[in-house]
């Protein structure tokens, strides 16, 4: 098994398996964080068509990770990645 980001050294490894450099994979997964640029989900769709990777290739995502960090960002729910944010209180800036 691959795990499959389909930026150029997964492509590599996937395809050479493809070609058998280094034995057969059973399938690769690409873990979708729903913010990928448009070119790395057309990339995916051609490793995936037929003359693409003779294996399958399985699709994962548990949630589309801009929207998480924005919400992270307004306080609404904690941030699922390591990723720093903060809630800015425009509250506490104010003069009196």
């Amino acid at each position: 098994m691959l795990s499959l980001g389909a930026g150029g050294q997964s492509t590599t490894l996937a395809l050479m398996a493809a070609h058998g450099h280094f034995g057969s994979l059973d399938c690769a997964t690409f873990a979708d964080t729903g913010w990928e640029p448009a070119s790395v989900y057309q990339h995916l769709r051609w490793l995936m068509s037929p003359n693409g990777l003779p294996f399958l290739v399985h699709i994962v995502s548990a949630l589309n990770l801009r929207e998480s960090l924005i919400a992270a960002g307004e306080g609404k729910r904690g941030a699922s990645i390591p990723a720093f944010t903060r809630t800015v209180d425009r509250r506490a800036s104010r003069s009196a």
